[in-house]
């Protein structure tokens, strides 16, 4: 397939002369015309999304609290691996989500939710073979079908 050739300059096809829409132009484009070039502006978030914020952020909280009695608590050398890429990974994850909801002006809370709470303390009463059975710590030794499941998409989205 051969190319087309070029336009002549000067032409009413040449890109370099040719008019401009108004919303656009060769050195910038419709965020710059709307007067938005310097960030796209934010809509409030819902409640939903706050609630979102808020649960991933307590969630993060948690496992980086478990990945810490991991290492502090069990003898099991995989559970340790396991408990050094929850708090690496997490605290990633919780870097980004706070600077989103800084961004939004989402207040979120400083520790894990009661139920969160409670589950760590049981847990990090625990120490060495007890730490490691199955179901006593945290999702990643749980039983199967107790544990991680992964997500499902919705209906409808």
């Amino acid at each position: 397939m051969e190319r087309s050739p070029r336009p002549p300059p000067g032409s009413s096809h040449d890109h370099r002369t040719a008019p401009v829409h108004p919303c656009r132009s060769r050195r910038s484009g419709p965020l710059t015309y709307l007067g938005l070039a310097s960030g796209i502006a934010a809509a409030a978030p819902s409640g939903q999304d706050r609630a979102f914020l808020v649960a991933a952020h307590q969630s993060s909280l948690t496992e980086i609290q478990a990945g810490k009695a991991a290492l502090q608590k069990s003898g099991n050398g995989v559970v340790r691996q396991h408990g050094q890429l929850f708090i690496r990974d997490h605290t990633r994850l919780d870097a980004d989500l706070r600077k989103v909801a800084d961004d939004l002006d989402v207040d979120l809370p400083s520790q894990p939710n009661a139920t969160q709470r409670a589950t760590l303390a049981s847990v990090s009463a625990l120490s060495g073979s007890a730490f490691d059975a199955p179901g006593s710590a945290p999702s990643w030794r749980a039983p199967p079908g107790q544990g991680r499941r992964p997500a499902r998409a919705r209906p409808g989205l």
